[in-house]
């Protein structure tokens, strides 16, 4: 049976937590957005009886952007599986240090996730992200970047970041792939650069937020997936739901059914298992 860390979940509490980009009013104005605005705890993460689920990676949802460890706080408190966390936090903030320091009281930490997007160049050229990300290295916590890699300015100033740095690197949702040829032409050229650094691995996810429509095809996904081993060789890529919002698409046992039928037996244990062992820093006794 193929054990599986998912590396990309989301846990909701609705409730206690603030998530102002779920409000209706609020961007992304997604018509489908309605369909995630509630709450989801580890009972919701049912899988198919041929996968074992054996860890998971809650990367932080918003639940208080101000600070960031209450959402850590929670999710400690109700997950039960091996557990890794990565909390938000401001890469251009001067109190980046403080807020490192109270996600340290928190086992699970093992890095930061600030949502690049439209504004990547902006915070990774601000003054004081070097000075941050140095704080964050010093940790031993890596940066979860997400934006798109076919923005080639803002994917010279990550690796500029990285470099002078050394601090490891984690490329959400597959660095959002384009349809388009010319773009996607891009897209690999600056991942081939991204990889060129050992430090900087990549997960495979987010595909009902690639491209105008949710639908996607396993064909398509394992094309994708395909093309990142080739770039970043096996040991660098990482298979992750971005539950919940894979139920735009597919529920949670559809989703890793299809991608485990669809993947090739001979990298399966590293995509799904071994690779989110050894980058989020899962320990042996906690994750088999």
């Amino acid at each position: 049976m193929p054990k599986l860390i998912d590396t990309h979940v989301h846990l909701f509490d609705t409730e206690r937590g603030q998530y102002e980009w779920l409000q209706p009013n609020n961007p992304p104005h997604w018509p489908d957005k309605h369909l995630i605005n509630r709450s989801f705890s580890p009972h919701d993460l049912a899988l198919p009886t041929s996968i074992s689920l054996n860890g998971i990676v809650h990367i932080e949802a918003g639940f208080d952007n101000q600070k960031p460890w209450r959402e850590i706080e929670l999710v400690e408190q109700t997950v039960r599986l091996p557990l890794r966390t990565v909390a938000g936090g401001d890469i251009t903030a001067d109190d980046f240090s403080h807020t490192l320091d109270k996600l340290a009281r928190f086992n699970s930490v093992c890095g930061i996730r600030h949502i690049l997007d439209e504004q990547a160049v902006a915070v990774l050229s601000h003054p004081r992200a070097l000075t941050n990300m140095q704080l964050l290295t010093s940790k031993n916590w890596h940066f979860e970047a997400q934006f798109s890699v076919s923005d080639s300015q803002a994917t010279q100033c990550l690796l500029r970041l990285l470099n002078k740095t050394g601090a490891r690197c984690i490329i959400n949702h597959a660095g959002f792939m384009p349809g388009e040829t010319v773009n996607a032409s891009v897209w690999r050229k600056n991942l081939l650069c991204l990889a060129e650094n050992p430090n900087v691995a990549i997960k495979a996810s987010g595909w009902e937020m690639m491209g105008a429509s949710r639908a996607w095809q396993s064909e398509q996904v394992v094309g994708i997936i395909e093309k990142l081993m080739l770039i970043f060789g096996t040991q660098r890529v990482m298979l992750g739901s971005n539950f919940p919002l894979c139920l735009f698409e597919a529920d949670y046992n559809t989703y890793w059914q299809c991608l485990e039928d669809a993947i090739p037996a001979l990298d399966k244990q590293a995509l799904m298992f071994d690779n989110a062992l050894q980058w989020y820093g899962f320990t042996l006794n906690s994750a088999d």
